[in-house]
């Protein structure tokens, strides 16, 4: 949305009453009431409906982004301050955002001071080394704040102007993609590459020369990037002769690595002994959307420990596929840990689907050893299907991950330990 929105919240349920939260945790009986909410800045709205003798309702949640249209940047015509946190050398120069002015030994930096979505975007911007001798500038998304500015030289204004060197903690939260004019460490004099946290944008790199791409020459070059949350792919034209132009793309969890599904973006620049004036003539970037399929895991199908207690599968005509499993746990500290494979690193919703019944315990769920979500209670006094949202994990790489489920307690008037579930759902957000 462009705007402002009202979002009103109701149940089909006559008599139940809505409960919501909106700092991106789950809600429960406890949260407060909501009928209708004013959404001004993209928010997260998490809900469910109770109501006295019934279960409570699954967590609905859906997230409205409000921007200024399509695109939340817009400097496609030229740059003025407004929008835009300073920092260093930067400047703004008529029309253009100028991030060193030839001086030696400078350092800039330049971001947008509204946090944008970075899970599926395209940028294009536009860009001008003159008098291009050293050391190069940076296309930076980061999460550190609008102030983030980092080494000068060949640091980029980003990390540190050696490979190896420990990287910058002031860009400890950040992905960015250098254009890089001199050599530090071996990298060349006309270089690309990614790099995250603060690290030295020197080496590893990619060597533009071959393409015709030359930093040096001094010409406008145009820049097109697109994200779909786990490709980052990057075009440089040389706006003199479209015929030079470079393309690549780098495998990256941006959201994981900035720790969110907003962030800040914009620029940085540095320059050494030697020096360039370096400015982008223009800049837009737009949030895409993509559709995010959920991952569902059945549980009678992944690989499962038990802490002692008998595991085994429960057949149960509730259950969408009429199976599930069950633990027939006897005490507080029994557990089950299923191992579940995630294909790819990233930020999900948890939702775990279960069989309610007076047999049942209460459980936590640990990923990895982690809290996820609140203590769950399976009681119910008759068989009922159900589902808990856990709220967000942060899968930081692909690979196995550890799903424990212990029994914590028991409702009083439940009289057995025992957890049974059906399936695991991750939904990429």
């Amino acid at each position: 949305y462009t705007s402002a929105q009202t979002v009103t919240l109701s149940d089909a349920t006559s008599g139940a009453t809505i409960h919501c939260t909106i700092d991106g945790s789950t809600p429960s009986g406890s949260s407060p009431v909501c009928g209708s909410l004013t959404v001004s800045s993209t928010t997260t709205i998490k809900a469910i409906g109770t109501k006295a003798g019934s279960n409570n309702s699954a967590v609905a949640s859906a997230t409205y982004t409000i921007s200024s249209g399509t695109t939340p940047i817009n400097f496609g015509s030229g740059f003025t301050s407004s929008g835009l946190q300073l920092n260093g050398n930067a400047t703004i120069n008529g029309t253009r955002l100028r991030l060193t002015d030839g001086g030696g030994t400078e350092a800039g930096s330049a971001f947008f001071t509204t946090a944008v979505n970075v899970q599926n975007f395209t940028t294009d911007f536009r860009f001008q080394l003159t008098t291009p001798n050293a050391d190069g500038m940076a296309f930076v998304i980061q999460n550190n704040g609008p102030t983030a500015l980092g080494p000068a030289g060949g640091g980029l204004g980003y990390g540190p102007d050696t490979a190896g060197a420990a990287p910058f903690a002031g860009m400890s939260k950040s992905v960015a993609v250098k254009f890089d004019l001199y050599s530090n460490s071996g990298e060349g004099t006309d270089s690309t590459g990614l790099y995250t946290a603060g690290a030295s944008p020197t080496t590893p790199f990619l060597d533009m020369t071959s393409s015709g791409v030359n930093l040096h020459s001094g010409d406008i070059f145009n820049v097109h990037m697109s994200y779909d949350g786990t490709t980052l792919k990057m075009t440089i034209t040389d706006a003199n002769n479209s015929a030079q132009t470079f393309t690549t793309s780098w495998t990256v969890n941006i959201p994981s690595i900035v720790g969110g599904n907003t962030a800040l973006v914009g620029f940085t620049g540095g320059t050494g002994g030697l020096t360039a004036i370096q400015e982008v003539v223009s800049w837009t970037y737009n949030v895409t959307s993509v559709t995010k399929t959920p991952i569902v895991y059945e549980t009678e199908k992944l690989p499962a420990a038990s802490s002692g207690p008998p595991f085994r599968t429960l057949s149960w005509g509730g259950f969408p596929d009429g199976v599930g499993t069950i633990l027939d746990s006897t005490k507080v500290g029994d557990n089950v840990t299923f191992t579940v494979n995630v294909a790819q690193a990233g930020i999900y919703d948890v939702q775990v689907s279960v069989k309610k019944f007076t047999l049942r315990s209460i459980w936590q769920l640990t990923v990895n050893g982690v809290n996820v979500g609140p203590q769950e209670d399976e009681y119910n006094p008759s068989e009922a299907y159900a589902v808990f949202d856990l709220g967000n994990v942060n899968i930081s790489a692909a690979g196995n991950y550890s799903f424990k489920f212990t029994v914590v307690g028991k409702n009083s008037a439940a009289t057995d330990w025992k957890m049974a579930f059906d399936t695991i759902k991750l939904t990429p957000q």
